[in-house]
């Protein structure tokens, strides 16, 4: 990853391999997808510092989607048609149920995309 200094750091986690990040100016998150032996989905998402270095971990029994506020001091994850809400920790602050997608915008505002097709917006 490139730092404020603009010198690569090198990411150290727990994942075998990186599929994707949601990154913002303050916050990194690194995930892999992967599928067990009788085809159920999984994601693996690890929280990193600005050293490169792991800070938490989880796993998902699902094909989750993550997002990251331009901060980075906020991610969201759409799984199981809900959206949570963590923070740099990679602590639960928020859950919207009845969620099938989320982003935030540039200006860090929440679009969620409802079950139902809907766009529900929240402020940041």
């Amino acid at each position: 990853m490139l730092t404020g200094s603009g010198k690569p750091v090198p990411i150290t986690t727990s994942l075998p391999v990186v599929a994707g990040c949601a990154a913002g100016t303050h916050g990194l998150v690194v995930y892999a997808y992967w599928r067990d032996g009788g085809s159920r989905r999984f994601t693996g998402i690890s929280g990193v510092d600005s050293l490169g270095k792991q800070t938490w971990s989880r796993e998902i029994a699902d094909e989750a989607q993550i997002r990251a506020h331009p901060s980075g001091t906020t991610f969201v994850i759409t799984y199981g048609g809900a959206a949570e809400v963590i923070d740099p920790a990679g602590r639960t602050v928020a859950r919207h149920s009845g969620t099938a997608s989320a982003a935030y915008t540039a200006d860090g505002e929440l679009a969620l995309l409802t079950t139902e097709g809907k766009l529900r917006w929240l402020a940041h």
